[in-house]
């Protein structure tokens, strides 16, 4: 009797650690099995890119009877994006843009004209990268970009009056793609729309020193990018 009760309560320890024991081996199995079919470089991960390209330029002031703005110029700056996933990702930008400012169109009509200076124009955003699924094999991978920030317009002259340099609410989105150029290095070429919202229409921004009068042209100042730049891959 004292036997069959020992083998009785070996019976019964075993049909419980059995079913344990089976049930962590499925879980490390899992786990492996997760990270054996998880594709590389598809973890979460940073990106860092360089860029330089063309601001697609238009009319942004009203003096008298000119439209003034810049022509379409040169522009550079820096892009930061964190991917939690391939697909969707979180990106600060900056970028820079200077040229003299000119009348586009019209003359101004001021009897005693000013200089009109420089303009400088700084954009910072953020916004969210949507990715295309990467096809195996696949160079290149498109890319949906949309987010808001900011448009400040600079000036190197001198005011009588108001202030030249004002920052604006401003919303974008673009289109591109990134070329794989390595393990961790891409080129990235994409095209950007911009709308910078101004004062309305007619409204004094600032006067100039002989007190002639500049207004913004349109309360939407519309422009566009096109830039070519590299990104590196940070983790994933």
């Amino acid at each position: 009797m004292v036997v069959l009760s020992r083998i009785g309560a070996v019976l019964a320890l075993l049909t419980f650690l059995l079913p344990v024991s089976a049930h962590a081996q499925r879980q490390s199995m899992s786990a492996l099995q997760k990270r054996a079919l998880t594709p590389a470089g598809q973890g979460s991960h940073w990106e860092l890119t360089a860029f330089n390209g063309i601001y697609l330029a238009k009319d942004l002031y009203q003096a008298g009877g000119a439209r003034l703005g810049i022509h379409d110029s040169y522009t550079y700056g820096g892009r930061l994006a964190y991917h939690p996933s391939v697909k969707l990702g979180v990106e600060l930008s900056y970028a820079r843009t200077h040229a003299p400012l000119e009348a586009r169109s019209g003359d101004t009509g001021f009897a005693n004209p000013a200089p009109f200076g420089e303009l400088v124009v700084q954009q910072a955003d953020l916004g969210a990268v949507i990715t295309q699924e990467a096809q195996p094999g696949a160079k290149a991978t498109g890319f949906l970009l949309v987010g808001a920030g900011a448009t400040r317009f600079g000036s190197d002259i001198e005011a009588s009056e108001g202030n030249p340099t004002s920052t604006r609410l401003a919303w974008h989105v673009g289109i591109g793609t990134k070329i794989k150029a390595g393990d961790k290095l891409a080129l990235r070429i994409e095209g950007r729309y911009r709308s910078t919202n101004t004062d309305r229409k007619g409204e004094v921004v600032y006067k100039d020193v002989n007190g002639n009068p500049y207004s913004f042209a349109p309360h939407w100042y519309r422009t566009g990018e096109v830039t070519a730049g590299l990104t590196y891959r940070l983790g994933g």
